[in-house]
């Protein structure tokens, strides 16, 4: 539906019998996707004892892309192992291997460079 939310995100809306999704189901789904992401990103940032807004948004924006789940991803736990041991350049080199990274660009994936190193001063 082009807002963002994939298929297999709980709010993914519903297509009316006119083969239609309506802009307020389109505007629900994306309201609930990006507010489970928030909430995610925000327990996230708790869990691993950071919670700058930097940690609560990087760790939001990668609920938000790769799933609520993402803490349990293969492919996310040694870059979240680095975060939390405070290795910002094993981190970075290993959010570069994710595939919230993998499938941003540009500006997007400077951004989250950016989080990672704010996130990380002392």
């Amino acid at each position: 539906v082009g807002v963002g939310v994939s298929s297999h995100n709980p709010h993914y809306p519903k297509v009316g019998p006119d083969g239609k999704v309506t802009p307020e189901a389109i505007r629900k789904s994306f309201e609930g996707a990006s507010n489970d992401a928030d909430l995610a990103g925000y327990r996230t940032a708790e869990a691993f004892g950071n919670t700058k807004d930097s940690a609560v948004l990087l760790f939001s924006e990668l609920a938000y892309q790769s799933g609520t789940g993402f803490v349990d991803l293969p492919k996310y736990k040694t870059f979240l192992q680095a975060m939390q041991s405070g290795d910002s350049a094993t981190a970075t080199a290993e959010f570069k291997r994710t595939p919230a990274y993998f499938h941003s660009q540009g500006a997007r994936r400077k951004s989250y460079l950016n989080l990672i190193e704010q996130s990380m001063k002392g």
